[in-house]
């Protein structure tokens, strides 16, 4: 039987939740709040949930930012009489009719404790369960996963365009969902979990944002329906059958068979894209075979995915990003430490750690990849239409650099199929490329030419002298055609070699950024 503290039930009451918004914007309690009270190594901490900075910075402060972040988390317990000045319009007793915190008894001595890890994020508060670092316990099955770093990083990925309808498949606490309806006039929010749906729609009212939230397995509660947007960050993690007799958790296991969430995925979230829709995915998936096989099994997923939508006149742009790749054991490590908590025995790990491993190993796979994917279909092709519906498929190891962006996803659809008629299309230089070249003390010629982007989520590359010398000179207005002869003359290369060279690497300076179709 699990304690108050640890399933919380909160009441989604327009009056109260009123009264606690009030109180956070008169507290004027928020995300940069919280930055300029603590120092870059308390942020630091707390970023990694180590909170003893972040509580010994705060301990003699008593505003009611403070107040709060003390409360909702860093999870301390505060005194009655502080939480009450902190939270004037809702109240303590306001605070615990709507589960926010609990009291062992109504007296001015007693000290509150939050039930629900509550939290400024971007322009939002989000409410989700506690931390294992606040409770000293493990998570429940139905526990509901609050701001982690997935969700931030598919947060940055998502396309922010104007919409009419998005979707957050597997919404959890709802993080996602609120992102959305600044760009998209309806948002539609689906879960499984009844008590995930609840804090989708508590804090849908809490920031004031119109959320269709709904309760179901996946797709289930969207049938027929059809978006320019589907973001999900869904349960991938691949868990072994043995592990499962232990018990899992909703938020990260989908219940499917090894890797086969992502699959199923990616083929019914196609289905439900309107035309010129966007699908954006995190996603794991197991590598059979060496490493630099990873994108073989989810290549193929995507390629059978999109036969039904070519077939029917619509072409599908895809880019397959791995942005790290786990051996088994790291890869168990990882997901055993998040599922049984700190206090695990070393008997309980070494136990877990050898069914994953013996599962890994019995099924074949040697790696696990970490990555993102974006879909988009494109327009039913009009009548007469030179173009073939086709699928544009990219599949790039990127575990370098700087962290892709929603401007790196649309510049990567809007490029993955390379005009056929490329030599007498004008190039333009991004604005932000810059070129550094390597010497040989007392050489002439460069023996390393290294291109770099300055932008966010920016590459850096080496290209040949033919290709740099054809970067150098994309001004919006000379064509490759008129530029090659040239090229070939100043390096002492033939014509084929430079066109040769320009062709294999035009596809990664278009999808990149580097150069701009004109």
């Amino acid at each position: 039987m699990t304690s108050p503290q640890e399933s919380p039930s909160l009441l989604l009451d327009d009056v109260l939740i009123r009264k606690l918004r009030a109180d956070l914007v008169a507290a004027g309690w928020g995300a940069s709040t919280i930055e300029r009270m603590l120092s870059p190594m308390a942020r630091a901490a707390l970023d990694r949930d180590q909170f003893v900075p972040a509580a010994m910075e705060l301990e003699s402060n008593a505003t009611p930012a403070a107040v709060l972040t003390r409360l909702f988390v860093l999870g301390e317990a505060v005194e009655r009489s502080e939480a009450d000045s902190a939270l004037p319009q809702l109240t303590v007793a306001g605070a615990v009719a709507l589960g926010l915190v609990r009291e062992s008894a109504a007296t001015e001595a007693t000290p509150i404790r939050a039930t629900v890890s509550l939290r400024p994020h971007d322009e939002w508060w989000v409410a989700s369960d506690l931390t294992q670092v606040q409770t000293g316990r493990a998570p429940r099955e139905d526990y509901v996963l609050g701001i982690a770093s997935a969700s931030t990083n598919l947060e940055r990925l998502t396309l922010r365009d104007p919409v009419d309808c998005a979707l957050d498949l597997g919404c959890g606490c709802g993080v996602l969902s609120l992102g959305l309806t600044r760009h998209a006039d309806w948002v539609v929010a689906t879960d499984i979990s009844e008590r995930a749906c609840t804090y989708t729609r508590f804090n849908a009212l809490l920031n004031e944002a119109p959320i269709d939230v709904r309760q179901g397995t996946f797709f289930e509660p969207v049938a027929g329906e059809r978006f320019d947007l589907i973001t999900t960050n869904p349960p991938f993690v691949i868990t072994p059958q043995a592990a499962r007799s232990t018990g899992v958790l909703d938020y990260r296991d989908g219940g499917m068979d090894r890797d086969q969430l992502i699959p199923w995925i990616i083929r019914e979230g196609i289905g439900h894209l309107a035309p010129g829709g966007t699908l954006q995915m995190l996603a794991n998936w197991e590598v059979k075979a060496e490493e630099s096989d990873w994108a073989a099994r989810p290549s193929e997923w995507i390629k059978r995915a999109a036969e039904p939508t070519v077939e029917s006149g619509q072409s599908v742009n895809a880019w397959l990003v791995q942005r790290d790749l786990l051996d088994i054991s790291q890869y168990a490590e990882w997901w055993i430490r998040d599922g049984l908590g700190e206090q695990v025995t070393p008997a309980e790990w070494q136990a877990a750690y050898r069914r994953w491993i013996e599962d890994f190993t019995a099924a074949g796979t040697r790696f696990v990849g970490l990555g993102s994917l974006a879909i988009r279909v494109g327009n039913t092709a009009p009548s007469g239409a030179t173009s073939t519906p086709r699928l544009n498929l990219c599949c790039e190891y990127l575990p370098e650099g700087k962290p892709t962006d929603a401007f790196a996803v649309q510049t990567a659809l809007d490029n993955l199929a390379v005009p056929t008629d490329w030599e007498s299309q004008p190039f333009l230089c991004a604005p932000d490329v810059r070129e550094v070249r390597y010497f040989v003390p007392g050489s002439g010629n460069p023996e390393l030419i290294r291109i770099t982007q300055g932008r966010a989520g920016g590459r850096e590359r080496s290209v040949t002298s033919a290709v740099a010398a054809l970067i150098g000179v994309s001004d919006g207005e000379i064509a490759p055609a008129q530029v090659i002869p040239a090229i070939g003359q100043l390096l002492e290369q033939d014509e084929e070699s430079v066109r040769a060279e320009i062709a294999s690497a035009l596809p990664e300076l278009l999808r990149s950024g580097v150069l701009v179709l004109v």
